[in-house]
């Protein structure tokens, strides 16, 4: 069973029993994001060219949705920046999502519950249905952390995306959040990095924050109109 960076990502981020997201609401869109990128680099489907995203490689990559992205990227009508690729992906959240859920669902490792909150709004959750396939990735990420297991490029580019989305503490454990996160930046910094990822990361970094100033700076002015 494989699953892509987007699929690992969204079990980690999701909470086993109750179905919901506990990452950020802010940052994992641009996570989701960047983790499509980096899925399509490490499957030389794209590489950078003068800071410029370039497609490498316009076949299949076997994943509709990965597809669907390289087709997007494929149809611009000129390159484009790493930091447009992960804000335009970013803001269509709500497909990555999906699309990421409705596979792991089809996949028998979560299942889709609906329900109401006080008997009229509608809700959805995804709770867990196969712990294993989860298991075994936080199992290889902690081994990886303890310096027992090796990281491949792979690996990397999860643990990078762990770190941007805020899921540290929830993967690891509030014991080992600041070490932890002071090593998976040394990890993407070192030399073994691949230009995509470790651009990625930062453009995903720096697209939470852009996000996070204009939410502070509109609550102002709406607080100061108000007032």
């Amino acid at each position: 069973m494989y699953l892509n960076l987007l699929d690992q990502l969204t079990l980690l981020a999701l909470d086993d029993d109750k179905g919901n997201f506990v990452s950020d609401s802010i940052a994992l869109p641009y996570a989701l994001a960047g983790g499509v990128m980096m899925e399509l680099a490490l499957k030389e489907k794209i590489g950078l060219h003068n800071d410029r995203v370039v497609v490498k490689d316009s076949s299949s990559t076997s994943d509709i949705m990965l597809d669907k992205h390289l087709d997007i990227i494929i149809a611009s009508n000129k390159e484009k920046k790493l930091r447009y690729w992960v804000n335009n992906f970013g803001s269509s959240f709500k497909r990555l999502k999906y699309e990421s859920l409705d596979k792991l669902i089809d996949l028998n490792i979560l299942e889709r519950k609906e329900g109401k909150i006080l008997w009229i709004i509608p809700t959805t959750h995804y709770p867990t249905q196969n712990q294993q396939p989860e298991n075994e990735i936080r199992r290889r990420l902690a081994s990886i952390m303890t310096h027992q297991l090796k990281p491949n490029a792979e690996d990397v580019m999860l643990l990078g995306l762990v770190s941007a989305s805020g899921l540290i503490k929830e993967v690891f454990g509030k014991e080992n959040r600041r070490a932890y996160k002071k090593e998976i930046k040394q990890l993407l910094e070192s030399d073994k990095m691949g230009q995509v990822t470790s651009q990625a990361i930062q453009e995903i970094n720096e697209s939470i924050a852009t996000i996070i100033a204009v939410v502070a700076t509109t609550a102002a002015v709406t607080a100061s109109t108000a007032s």
